[in-house]
């Protein structure tokens, strides 16, 4: 199983706030987990993350939403 944490700016469900989510990756596909944590400021979204994880940049065409992902 792959872990991946997903770093969001003001998604929809949480409009004023970052927000780190995690999904998994395996055989039966993606999932994200149940629950999330939320922060003020990019740098406390990013103190959330367990250490140890690479960042990569988002996507063009993923959701405006996502500014990062780690895994």
């Amino acid at each position: 199983m792959l872990k991946l944490y997903v770093v969001y700016n003001q998604p929809f469900d949480f409009p004023q706030s970052w927000v780190v989510r995690e999904w998994r990756v395996n055989a039966d596909g993606v999932q994200v987990a149940r629950h999330c944590a939320c922060a003020g400021t990019l740098e406390e979204a990013r103190a959330i993350l367990p250490r140890g994880l690479v960042r990569t940049e988002r996507w063009e065409q993923d959701d405006p939403a996502i500014h990062e992902v780690w895994l």
